[in-house]
Order: C-alpha cells, then sequence, then structure tokens
C-alpha cells in the first residue's frame, strides 16, 4: 500500500465503486418499463443509429489522411451492404478496401 492510504479507506473506495457501477447497470432495465411505450424513444430508436453513425463517419473523415480513398471505400461499403444486405461483409469489405488503398498508396510503414 502507498504511504497514507489505509487498507480501511481503499476497501470503502472499492465498495463504492462497486455500489455506483451496479447501480448504472441497473438502471436501464429498471427504466425499460417505465419508457416502453414512450414516443420519444421509440423516435430515438430510429433517428439516433443513423446521427450517430453520421457523426462517426464525419469525424472519421476530417483527419483523414486520403479523404478520396475514405470517401471510396464508404462508397463500397455501401454498396456490399446493399448488395448483399451483410452488414459484416460490408464492415470488413469496406475497410479492407481502405486499408488496400493506404497500403498501395504506401502510408503504412513510412
Amino acid at each position: 500500500m502507498p504511504e497514507g492510504v489505509r487498507l480501511s479507506h481503499a476497501i470503502a473506495v472499492v465498495a463504492l465503486v462497486g455500489a455506483v457501477t451496479l447501480v448504472l447497470r441497473a438502471v436501464p432495465f429498471v427504466a425499460a418499463h417505465a419508457l416502453k411505450h414512450s414516443q420519444i424513444l421509440s423516435r430515438a430508436s430510429v433517428v439516433l443509429p443513423l446521427g450517430v453513425m453520421t457523426v462517426l463517419a464525419v469525424d472519421g473523415a476530417v483527419g483523414m489522411e486520403h479523404p478520396v480513398l475514405g470517401v471510396f471505400a464508404g462508397v463500397c461499403t455501401v454498396l456490399l451492404q446493399w448488395w448483399r444486405r451483410s452488414m459484416m461483409l460490408a464492415l470488413v469489405g469496406g475497410t479492407g478496401v481502405y486499408m488496400a488503398g493506404v497500403v498501395a498508396l504506401g502510408v503504412v510503414g513510412s
């Protein structure tokens, strides 16, 4: 133990952190019953995934060294999803296209 820290204090902190974690993990399950027929939650479940993905895509594109390659890989991802209706194939394929382009452009290892 570091100097000035007693075992009882450490146990109290761990117990408090555990209790807060337990409560925070239980809140969604307790609130689910009360919010089951909420119109706001119903609308958010439709709109939020697209909004989150848009924010992540724009944020990723802003810092991209080769934005054209990123757009091309994004288009490939969308086309794969549209063609096969397989999220895993689209994500792996789009990532593969981007990484192959990065390697071809010589960005990796330089």
